[in-house]
């Protein structure tokens, strides 16, 4: 099954049952455990064989606080993360959902290198900022890689899946309901 499939599918689950609170668990290449913990506000890395987390992404650093975007909205915090994939560089991609974006973090890394979904700006949280666009996101929520990179997120508050790819975009089309569109955009 392709990841426009599986995302495909993802988003039609959404549109039925409105909510999907499960914590959403992602290995590493070295055997580690991603962990959403979207209650906290943040992602949580444990080695292999610990579980003591040694990484944790939305919160500035700190494993003791939970708030959502504390500060201010940056590459640094997260609100409600509902899930993650691990890239074959070991970089994460966070669904950032209620600040409307996805974040790619590089490997090792708990600060964002790249935003998707609010125009390359890590400090708007507005769903579909500039109205629904390709680089527009309202509240993403599945994350799939193809196998050239290309990265496609379910966002079932437009609904919608999106692709952004490195190289070129593909034409934009439709995905079985006039209502899942299919939009891309180049990063």
């Amino acid at each position: 099954m392709g990841p426009e499939r599986i995302v495909h599918e993802f988003v039609q689950r959404h549109q039925r049952d409105h909510v999907e609170q499960s914590n959403r668990g992602r290995v590493d290449g070295s055997g580690g455990i991603y962990v959403a913990d979207w209650g906290n506000n943040r992602v949580l890395h444990f080695p292999a064989g610990s579980a003591t987390a040694d990484r944790v992404y939305g919160q500035g650093g700190s494993f003791t606080s939970g708030g959502t975007n504390p500060g201010f909205t940056n590459a640094n915090t997260l609100s409600d993360p509902v899930t993650m994939i691990v890239d074959a560089a070991g970089g994460l991609y966070v669904a950032d959902t209620s600040n409307s974006r996805v974040l790619h973090f590089p490997s090792g890394s708990t600060t964002a290198d790249r935003v998707y979904g609010q125009g390359g700006s890590f400090t708007v949280q507005t769903a579909n900022t500039g109205g629904i666009s390709a680089n527009s996101l309202s509240a993403p929520a599945g994350l799939a890689l193809d196998s050239g990179g290309g990265l496609y997120v379910g966002d079932y508050g437009t609904p919608a899946y999106c692709t952004f790819r490195r190289e070129a975009p593909r034409r934009a089309g439709f995905m079985g309901r006039a209502a899942l569109s299919l939009r891309t955009a180049s990063v």
